[in-house]
């Protein structure tokens, strides 16, 4: 039996028909268009977040299915990964903010140069 991984890096024991490989100038690629502006970065941002909500609601369906469980130590690992997860959403969170506040600012840097010669000012 193969061990097949869930987000974040927790194993379960289950049948896996392909591994899950990427080509690594295509990840290199990937990673460097995410990052080629402001609004990329910001769906990326998005998609992190998104896939980090997903991570923590399995993380804590596995605690609720696991109450009557005997093991309290896994049970207070995974607490702590929830809190961990919960953590890295608020700094996704703020990190966006700071993306929108740039774009803002690229804005109002942008309107300032081009109305710069015009009659208004």
């Amino acid at each position: 039996m193969e061990y097949q991984h869930e987000p974040f890096g927790f194993a379960t024991e289950r049948a896996v028909t392909k591994p899950y490989r990427h080509n690594e100038t295509s990840v290199n690629e990937e990673t460097a268009a995410a990052f080629e502006s402001i609004e990329s970065a910001q769906e990326y941002l998005g998609l992190l977040a998104q896939v980090v909500l997903e991570s923590q609601q399995a993380v804590e369906a596995q605690i609720q299915g696991s109450a009557d469980s005997r093991s309290s130590r896994r049970e207070e690992a995974l607490r702590l990964i929830v809190y961990n997860l919960e953590k890295l959403r608020h700094h996704i969170k703020v990190s966006h903010r700071i993306l929108n506040d740039l774009c803002m600012l690229r804005r109002l840097l942008l309107h300032e140069s081009r109305g710069s010669g015009g009659p208004n000012e």
